[in-house]
């Protein structure tokens, strides 16, 4: 652009395979479920970011970015399964949009110097929202007892 400005583009992508997921192996003797991990498990990272960083002079500068991205993945890696239940409710695994998947996003930061040694590093995230999905499951947890779960595609929180 000039020697103020510049245009960054940026493309990351990410592929992780053999990942342990938590899987039923049967019913034990006491009638709970025996677990067993796989590994069996994946996720897939992409993200495009673009956007300019102007130069404030000796005073700072200024980025202002915007990001697409999509993660994919097991939903029932070990980590996401036993992350703070007792009894977890173990389902079939799935490969869908990871809980962490932030699809559009735009973020502003900046630094600014300050009379007397000070210095303003303002950051900015606006985003669309986290995932969720639309179909009806029916979750079995290993006490005998039936959940009924919604998860609502296309749709943001």
């Amino acid at each position: 652009m000039n020697s103020r400005a510049a245009l960054k583009l940026i493309y990351l992508q990410s592929q992780v395979s053999d990942l342990y997921v938590v899987m039923p192996w049967g019913e034990g003797t006491n009638g709970y479920a025996v677990l067993g991990l796989s590994h069996t498990g994946n996720s897939r990272y992409r993200e495009f970011q673009a956007g300019p960083r102007y130069r404030l002079g000796q005073r700072g500068n200024l980025n202002v970015t915007y990001l697409h991205s999509q993660a994919k993945g097991s939903l029932k890696t070990l980590s996401n399964t036993y992350a703070l239940f007792e009894q977890p409710i173990i389902r079939p695994n799935v490969n869908d949009y990871l809980p962490s998947d932030i699809p559009d996003r735009l973020l502003s930061s900046g630094v600014l110097q300050l009379p007397r040694g000070f210095i303003i590093s303002p950051v900015v995230d606006l985003h669309t929202g986290f995932r969720y999905s639309n179909g009806m499951c029916s979750i079995t947890a290993s006490a005998g007892r039936t959940a009924s779960a919604s998860r609502r595609t296309s749709r943001w929180i």
